[in-house]
């Protein structure tokens, strides 16, 4: 098996090589953050998921809030997510991998 087919059947991975991989604005956090978001993805089968903050830190492995909010900032203002913030303290926030990604794994589908 070639290494580019391990991407194919890995939606979640298939992104991150495409985009956060090869993008020298981010640090290891960022790459962290966006994993833990591509496994919530993958695991949901989607492209878009709910999820909390508090959730998201525990598996990127981040200890301050601000450090979160700064990468999670980032990955969107860079175009590799899309984040909706849910305002209320008990509703998650809508995160998913932005449209480049998207259209990433869809010409890898169709191809």
């Amino acid at each position: 098996m070639k290494a580019s087919d391990t991407n194919m059947t890995n939606p979640a991975g298939a992104g991150l090589v495409a985009g956060a991989w090869d993008d020298p604005r981010l640090r290891a956090v960022h790459i962290c953050l966006y994993a833990a978001i591509a496994f919530h993805c993958e695991k949901a089968g989607q492209n878009r998921i709910q999820i909390s903050r508090r959730r998201l830190m525990r598996y990127a492995r981040i200890k301050s809030v601000a450090t979160y909010h700064s990468c999670i900032r980032d990955l969107a203002r860079f175009g590799h997510i899309d984040y909706h913030p849910s305002f209320h303290p008990l509703r998650a926030s809508r995160i998913g991998l932005s449209g480049q990604h998207e259209r990433a794994l869809n010409s890898q589908d169709n191809g």
